[in-house]
């Protein structure tokens, strides 16, 4: 690979995020290293575009009440819902992955008053669903949201919630769910999906395939009865499970157990995973994000084998994880959310929307504990949006038109174990000629790369660059570092190019859009 000794200053005006304030110009210094190109196959199209559910977050109600929510006013934090407006769209998992099989709908309604006490299959305290069905319906009309929601397979004890009930009673209580969902909340959002319980394969459950089909039918069964347009999403992984309860059952094959509950479940198309990257678990395995969009293809390859075509895929659970499986209220709690976070969840974001499989993914979460879009206690406690937002906040802004073909030649300064600094996904705009450009870059140096588009060549052409990024040489987990956020960037005129060929400047550290067009004007997503 040839390597180039390229100096070139650029000067920006930049805000603070912590500070709310314009920050004094930044030059950022193109160091010697490979150049990274971004090579675009303009013939060849991905998908025609994202899919409407691509952007979602995951609610845990008691945590989203924990950290977000008003007692006394039964009502968000005024802030929380100025900002999510901003994220018009986006579908909300609810009410949280473990702690929805042990909700009880019933008791989340009503006065709060008289609404009774719940625990969570996680032990704990008691405590009252102040965030309910109806609030989390209200929710998602005010802020133009889409439902998604994890249905409680396992029993109707708010009191015991692993004490499993019988089947018809189950399947009873989710049927008027679903009837109760239909007639009480906004009619625009015609489709109601349904997850099949969460992680049931696992945890403190650890059900054969068996019990969780049979289940899954009596309630599928149920429920299309009452809501003949709704669809279901069944709950797999693309890992290997040792049982621990019983361990004379030994190990459970991914690929296997998929076979199992495809077959058992004809009428479902839908599956769901869980994806945390980037983190080092006790074991010292690799959870890179190589490593999981490699077992995430796997688990496709083998529905494509079992039922003759891709099946419809979504991640219900996605962040990253710094230290280990069980994070808690130590420095976990700061990397889950923070600039080494964002980078990380929007490689993976820009990784899966070149995945023509994939239909949504739900960020962990709407402060759902160390993961936080908010910040409760990481370091301000002030409810700010952590960096995470605005990484996700750039990406919907700008996600539009064809999915191109693209490929990607990066250096790796920054010693990732996935292999690269960049990553990009690249996207035509539409109802009009040029692209968006999503990318990362890893290294915490600026780096300059070459995004070669053919249809390009020759063309008088504006770039607008939106990012957050870190500081020249600074860790961007460093818990004193200030993200720098650019929202309203000035239109810049790109030259012209032969072979299509167009420069960009990826600040260290950073999450960056592009939008290059024949437009002289940039967007304000402030």
């Amino acid at each position: 690979m040839r390597r180039r000794n390229t100096y070139l200053a650029i000067i920006l005006v930049e805000v603070f995020i912590a500070k709310s304030a314009l920050a004094s110009e930044t030059t950022w210094k193109i160091h010697s290293n490979d150049r990274t190109v971004i090579k675009v196959d303009h013939e060849s199209v991905v998908r025609e575009s994202l899919p409407d559910s691509f952007f979602g977050i995951n609610i845990n109600y008691r945590r989203l009440q924990e950290q977000l929510w008003e007692l006394d006013r039964n009502a968000f934090k005024p802030q929380i819902l100025s900002h999510l407006k901003t994220l018009p769209g986006i579908w909300y998992r609810y009410p949280g992955g473990i702690v929805g099989n042990g909700f009880s709908w019933k008791e989340s309604l009503g006065d709060i008053s008289q609404r009774g006490y719940q625990k969570t299959p996680y032990g704990g305290k008691q405590s009252k669903a102040y965030f309910g069905l109806n609030e989390y319906l209200d929710f998602i009309e005010e802020i133009n949201g889409t439902r998604f929601y994890v249905l409680n397979l396992v029993g109707l004890d708010p009191k015991n919630p692993m004490h499993e009930a019988d089947i018809p009673s189950v399947s009873k209580s989710n049927a008027e769910l679903a009837k109760y969902m239909l007639h009480n909340s906004d009619s625009s959002n015609d489709v109601n999906y349904f997850q099949l319980g969460n992680e049931l394969d696992r945890f403190k459950y650890e059900w054969s395939s068996e019990k969780y089909i049979a289940r899954s039918i009596a309630t599928i069964d149920k429920i299309s009865k009452e809501d003949e347009d709704a669809k279901f999403v069944a709950f797999l992984r693309d890992f290997k499970w040792k049982y621990k309860k019983d361990k004379s059952r030994g190990e459970s094959h991914p690929n296997d157990f998929l076979k199992e509950i495809m077959t058992g479940l004809p009428m479902v198309e839908d599956y769901s995973l869980h994806h945390y990257y980037d983190g080092k678990r006790k074991d010292g395995k690799s959870r890179d994000i190589p490593f999981r969009l490699k077992l995430m293809q796997r688990s496709i390859d083998t529905y494509k084998e079992a039922r003759g075509k891709a099946p419809n895929v979504w991640i219900t659970e996605h962040a990253r994880q710094k230290s280990s499986d069980k994070p808690g209220s130590d420095g976990t709690r700061f990397y889950s959310s923070n600039l080494g976070a964002a980078i990380s969840t929007a490689d993976y974001l820009i990784a899966i929307a070149q995945i023509p499989e994939i239909q949504g993914s739900f960020w962990h979460g709407l402060n759902a504990g160390p993961w936080q879009l908010f910040d409760f206690s990481a370091k301000h406690s002030n409810l700010s949006p952590r960096p995470i937002f605005w990484a996700i906040r750039l990406l919907t802004a700008t996600s539009s038109g064809k999915v191109y073909r693209t490929h990607v030649l990066s250096p790796n300064q920054s010693g990732y174990s996935g292999g690269y600094d960049t990553r990009a996904a690249v996207f035509g705009l539409e109802n009009r000629d040029g692209v968006s450009i999503w990318t990362v870059n890893r290294s915490r140096n600026a780096s300059q790369t070459e995004l070669v588009y053919k249809p390009f060549s020759n063309q008088t052409l504006t770039m607008c660059h939106y990012h957050i990024s870190g500081s020249e040489g600074e860790d961007p987990d460093d818990i004193d570092l200030e993200p720098i956020l650019k929202l309203s960037p000035t239109p810049l005129e790109v030259n012209r190019s032969e072979n299509g060929s167009v420069t960009l400047e990826l600040p260290p550290s950073s999450v960056s859009v592009f939008t290059i067009s024949a437009e002289n004007n940039c967007n304000q997503l402030e």
